[in-house]
């Protein structure tokens, strides 16, 4: 998915998918940094009437108690996380994800995999192509490969449908990025709307203000709007 910046690619599209599927989907969307992940789950989870506790989860029972369980929102990032049963759409940084495909990858019991109760894995500012993206995208491209051949094969514990993977990036090479998940990929631009903006120069602000800028003096003192000469020191 490509589109223009502030088209609504980030918040909207997961909104779209959780929307579709309230009860069946689980979404997760990662983030280069974890700024933006803290960022735009705060956002999407203010735009869903949702808001996320003071108070951080340190992985014991009392944070957790704390936690807004119905919250269908949340991020979970190295060190803090905002994560409940009733999570649906989960904001992360790319290593967290990273970190949770390469446990999936090495488990052949397809029954404890971590990832099978997850439908999409949206992949946002994807042109970045920084180490763990392109590490994420090459175990990515396995883990479908492998869920096909075990839904060929009628595994015993293979999932009924595949992880759906998106791709967002405003600026990213499409075609590229299509063909190396596969011929059919299919591929979806949002157009976007440049707003007019006007330029001003230092003269025309000026002109349009009345400001008159202050003229220095020969001691190489400025004179502003008193124009009886300098003022007088006092005691301040």
């Amino acid at each position: 998915v490509t589109g223009e910046t502030g088209c609504g690619k980030t918040t909207q599209i997961p909104q779209f998918i959780l929307e579709s599927l309230p009860t069946q989907s689980k979404i997760v969307v990662t983030q280069p940094r974890r700024l933006a992940a803290t960022g735009v789950a705060t956002r999407v989870a203010a735009e869903r009437g949702e808001s996320f506790t003071q108070n951080r989860n340190n992985n014991n029972q009392n944070n957790s108690q704390n936690n807004n369980n119905s919250n269908t929102v949340g991020y979970m990032v190295r060190g803090e996380s905002r994560v409940s049963n009733t999570t649906r759409l989960l904001f992360c940084t790319t290593g967290v994800l990273l970190r949770r495909l390469q446990d999936s990858n090495t488990n052949s019991d397809n029954q404890n995999d971590p990832l099978s109760a997850i439908t999409h894995i949206v992949i946002d500012e994807v042109h970045e192509r920084s180490l763990d993206t392109d590490i994420l995208l090459g175990i990515l491209k396995q883990t479908v490969k492998r869920i096909r051949q075990q839904q060929r094969r009628g595994d015993k514990h293979v999932r009924k449908h595949n992880i759906r993977v998106i791709l967002m990036s405003a600026t990213m090479d499409a075609d590229r990025f299509a063909g190396y998940f596969g011929k059919r990929t299919p591929r979806m631009h949002i157009p976007g709307f440049t707003y007019p903006v006007t330029d001003y120069t230092l003269e025309d602000v000026l002109s349009v203000t009345g400001y008159i800028p202050p003229k220095k003096l020969k001691n190489g003192k400025s004179r502003g709007r008193y124009y009886g000469g300098p003022r007088k020191r006092n005691a301040w």
